[in-house]
């Protein structure tokens, strides 16, 4: 489907790589945690993996649009699939999305709350 789209193909992956690895790194550091006092220590580490969540869904779901666009094929029933596809795709994307840019929010504006956390 991508037909040898190398470079939307690496940029996903790489940020996809990145987030995990951000992600390890992560729990390896706030795994010995005894307090929830000590997490406001790692706040940064925290705005980081949200910010880079928010940007792999995003660069997912744009992939997926345009890659899904170009598999068009001119049957009504193909491509109203195709489109509902694409709608779905958006629609994940977006409510993930749209959680992660509420917990970087309320770990910026409220960070002594741990109101992210629920």
């Amino acid at each position: 489907m991508s037909n040898r789209n190398y470079a939307l193909t690496s940029f996903n992956g790489m940020l996809v790589l990145g987030q995990f690895v951000l992600g390890i790194v992560g729990y390896g550091i706030i795994a010995d945690f005894k307090t929830f006092r000590r997490l406001l220590t790692e706040l940064r580490l925290v705005h980081a993996v949200n910010a880079l969540s928010v940007a792999t869904d995003v660069a997912i779901a744009l992939a997926l649009v345009f890659l899904l666009r170009k598999t068009r094929s001119g049957i009504r029933q193909s491509d109203t699939l195709i489109n509902k596809l694409i709608a779905y795709s958006i629609n994940t994307s977006l409510v993930t999305s749209i959680c992660s840019v509420g917990v970087l929010i309320t770990t910026i504006v409220w960070p002594q709350t741990f109101i992210f956390l629920f």
